[in-house]
């Protein structure tokens, strides 16, 4: 079975110990990532994804059959990519660290790397990533949301100027991160979500070939994302401001917000659990209420809206084409 836990829940329980601090406290700036719902699974496995529920309201006669309800779904495979970070540190330039040594420069590299990683993850989650060459595709919201039911168009028009609000639910039938815990051997032994290498000796490149003595570290991990239900993410696009002044009337607006929030009534009623905006976005939200208030009195910073909490951050982007 597997389990299901936020971030900080997976790696308490991986024996990375050392990882465990770093990620915890790198993770804190992508609350997307965070505070996300993590599964703990074999992969890849194939998701049937709930796209139509059976219908309902049979009252039957007595002594009268109804006809049986079927949920439609489609089947998606759910795959959770290797990711494979690594960092090195100077041996002799360790020497002279005075926050312990080669061992404290080691760490301090670690951080930065592990750090990088994370914050590259808040932008996939939204966005996912193309692939090339050197990297294989990884789907992210935009490739997964229901564009049909689930899409509410701002109107913006100035390219490259717009930016997002996502509506998420959370859950292991809904939104959640994926990643695997089974070896890749065959052999189908458990392991760390999270694993740590040690520490080793060797000889270290520059770029022109030149070597010298370092110590390397590598943190692996094999992390996916899932989308089990149409129902379970809602965008509003095309929004853009402040600034733009032929897109004025194109901003965060509660009136906006209550609009995606309707699909989610009118297609079940499985209501979000986060709600994420830009920075700019919470900023634009925020003078929409103080120019419609009585008083033209600042309006508090919102942190939530109908009940969901609202999460500002810095990966959804803020120059998104017009689509």
């Amino acid at each position: 079975m597997p389990t299901t836990a936020n971030l900080l829940d997976v790696i308490k329980d991986t024996s990375a110990d050392p990882a465990m601090k770093i990620i915890d406290e790198v993770s804190q700036a992508v609350p997307e990532v965070r505070d996300g719902f993590w599964l703990e699974m074999p992969t890849p496995y194939k998701q049937e994804v709930l796209v139509e529920l059976p219908q309902a309201g049979h009252f039957r006669k007595f002594g009268q059959g109804v006809k049986k309800g079927k949920a439609k779904y489609v089947e998606r495979l759910v795959e959770a990519l290797p990711i494979q970070v690594a960092w090195d540190a100077d041996y002799q330039q360790g020497m002279r660290y005075t926050r312990g040594g080669i061992d404290g420069l080691l760490a301090k590299r670690a951080a930065e790397n592990i750090a990088g990683e994370f914050q590259a993850l808040g932008p996939t989650f939204f966005y996912g990533r193309p692939g090339d060459e050197n990297e294989l595709p990884f789907p992210g919201l935009t490739s997964l949301y229901d564009r049909d039911d689930f899409e509410i168009d701002a109107g913006g028009s100035e390219a490259d100027s717009a930016t997002s609000v996502w509506f998420v639910k959370w859950g292991p039938d809904d939104t959640a991160w994926v990643i695997n815990d089974t070896a890749r051997d065959g052999s189908g032994d458990s392991i760390d979500p999270f694993t740590l290498s040690v520490p080793r000796e060797e000889t270290i490149y520059d770029a022109n070939g030149d070597g010298y003595l370092g110590k390397r570290q590598e943190l692996l991990a094999d992390i996916g994302l899932q989308v089990a239900s149409k129902r379970s993410v809602a965008r509003i696009k095309n929004i853009t401001g402040p600034g733009v002044e032929s897109d004025h009337d194109h901003g965060v607006t509660d009136s906006l917000l209550r609009k995606a929030m309707r699909v989610f009534r009118e297609n079940g009623g499985f209501m979000p659990d986060r709600i994420y905006m830009s920075p700019r976005s919470l900023d634009q939200w925020t003078e929409s209420r103080t120019a419609h208030n009585a008083t033209g009195t600042p309006a508090p910073v919102p942190t939530g809206f109908e009940g969901i909490p609202v999460t500002e951050t810095n990966s959804v982007s803020n120059t998104e084409a017009i689509e």
